[in-house]
């Protein structure tokens, strides 16, 4: 699977951009932006983002001043539209791209190509309605679905105004057909059925059940009852028995199972594709799962199996018992003292760090032939409060554990990113670097270190380190996400916290340098630092 950008008119005419792994391209006059046109002054310091999941891709477009025209329809802009333009639903600025279509901004036309077993199954309309559309497949969905401007049958340059369509005449409705009489009864009704004889408990033979003694009768209801009570709507897995729904989000469910063979509790996470899945994204799915296998740290959640059954993508993970760190802060009133908040925070380092430098083994394709490469570590890309579990160990005792470690390649694979699946990006932009955004193929632990400086700051503030997130009080629009991020500072947490060590405001700097040559190389380097803090501080260390 293949995703090319091609541009055909502009600055840039005859450049192509290729993507075979999930991606993201930025387009503006900013220097960060991977397609930069300074000089264009019909272009937007950040004017649009493409996220790409091959064969998945959808353009984001980020509040620019002129718009950005899909197919001659122009999405956004702040500018009034010229008289003649085809202009989208305000509001509108998601939408889901497919082979073929273009992309206008100013002079600069770009051509999107999809090499894909699945092309042309991605319907062209704004996320939000693909969403409603796909209702079905168990994503929450905020958003109502929205009126879709009709792309124009053929593609236009964004300086082809496209003419508002004739309004079709609605169609004379059809006379009603005339009711047919009513069949005369050949026999008696059916008299309805007595007391006892209730057909939801007995399944198919309730006559049977009033031929039972009393306690028998009352014995088989029961069980009826409870058998109702304990099915789960969910996928059948080999070996796995599905006993509860835990919780569940835009990409899927996640599931408490017993594993059939070891009688193990285990967490099930079954994933949604939006398409049909292809035999290229199974082998890249199970490829990503056998690196995530391959970790192994009491501070990481245990990875244990994965597969596809029936166009479905699971993984089997550890079933820790407890609560996750947000819920944690949320029960103690939104932000954690350091002496609780520190030592949580350097064992889920140390889990981290373990995946930065961990050795790991892959199968790769190397000249039309499969061969074994090892190569050192892997990026989490996700991380946030909710993705720390703190395993009970009883006495008011945790143990963090680092979850989804590896998930965020292992959704590329199965073509959910970020901001594929709408709905799914609430909370977790808030972690991000800039690099996040910029550069995201080739993200290194520093990201994560950044995302781990982040949590540090709201444990312990509990606030946001970026004023537009905190004011916003939790979901933001996308355009608002990148212009936070891209644009705003980080408030200095001795501003939040005037009292803190200066050892641990040191570490909480560093963390969050702009620049990722600023920052810890490493998730290991950053604990041992904020464990020095700590212990400078008076704070006492174990590790669990």
């Amino acid at each position: 699977m293949k995703v090319t950008l091609r541009v055909l008119s502009g600055p840039m005419e005859g450049k192509t951009f290729e993507f075979a792994e999930p991606d993201r391209f930025l387009f503006g006059r900013s220097a960060e932006a991977r397609c930069s046109l300074p000089d264009d002054p019909f272009v937007s310091s950040l004017h649009f983002l493409l996220v790409i999941a091959p064969p998945h891709v959808s353009l984001h477009e980020l509040g620019s001043k002129n718009g950005t025209y899909v197919n001659g329809v122009r999405y956004g802009g702040r500018k009034p539209p010229e008289e003649g333009v085809q202009q989208a639903p305000e509001g509108e600025r998601d939408v889901a791209l497919q082979h073929g279509d273009r992309i206008g901004v100013g002079d600069t036309v770009f051509e999107l190509q999809v090499e894909s077993a699945d092309t042309g199954t991605l319907s062209h309309a704004p996320l939000a309605a693909q969403a409603a559309a796909a209702g079905s497949q168990g994503g929450k969905v905020a958003a109502e679905p929205a009126s879709t401007p009709a792309p124009a049958s053929t593609p236009a340059p964004a300086s082809t105004p496209v003419p508002k369509p004739t309004p079709v005449p609605k169609p004379t409705p059809p006379p009603k057909p005339t009711p047919a009489p009513k069949p005369t009864p050949a026999s008696k009704p059916t008299p309805a059925p007595k007391p006892g004889g209730r057909r939801v408990l007995a399944r198919g033979k309730p006559a049977a059940l009033g031929k039972l003694p009393p306690a028998e009768l009352l014995r088989k209801l029961l069980e009826a009852a409870a058998a109702a009570r304990g099915r789960v709507d969910g996928p059948a897995l080999p070996n796995y028995e599905l006993l509860r729904v835990l919780g569940e989000g835009g990409m899927g469910k996640v599931f408490l199972a017993r594993d059939q063979r070891s009688g193990e509790q285990v967490a099930i996470k079954v994933i949604l594709p939006r398409a049909a899945v292809s035999e290229g994204a199974v082998e890249a799915f199970l490829r990503e799962t056998n690196l995530t296998r391959q970790l192994r740290h009491p501070n990481v959640v245990r990875f244990i199996d994965g597969g596809c059954v029936q166009g479905t993508f699971f993984l089997v993970l550890e079933f820790v018992k407890g609560k996750d760190l947000s819920q944690l802060v949320a029960s103690r009133g939104g932000k954690l003292p350091l002496e609780v908040a520190g030592p949580i925070l350097v064992n889920a380092l140390r889990g981290l760090g373990h995946a930065h430098t961990a050795q790991l083994e892959a199968e790769v394709v190397e000249g039309g032939q499969k061969r074994k490469r090892r190569f050192s570590g892997l990026v989490h890309r996700d991380l946030k409060p909710q993705n720390i579990l703190l395993e009970d160990l009883g006495g008011g005792a945790f143990r963090p554990k680092i979850a989804d470690l590896g998930l965020a390649k292992v959704y590329g694979s199965a073509g959910l990113t970020d901001f594929t699946q709408p709905g799914a990006i609430a909370g977790t932009p808030f972690y991000w670097p800039r690099e996040q955004i910029t550069n995201y193929r080739y993200l290194k632990p520093a990201s994560d270190v950044f995302s781990m400086g982040v949590i540090l700051y709201q444990l312990l503030s509990g606030a946001l380190p970026r004023e537009g997130f905190q004011r916003a009080g939790g979901r933001l629009n996308f355009n608002r996400i990148c212009a936070v991020i891209m644009g705003e500072p980080i408030v200095p947490i001795t501003r939040r916290v005037p009292g803190l060590p200066a050892g641990v405001r040191k570490v909480i700097d560093r963390s969050l340098a702009e620049d990722p040559g600023q920052r810890y190389p490493d998730a290991s380097a950053m604990g041992d630092a904020l464990r020095a803090a700590l212990v400078d501080a008076g704070v006492e260390v174990r590790y669990r």
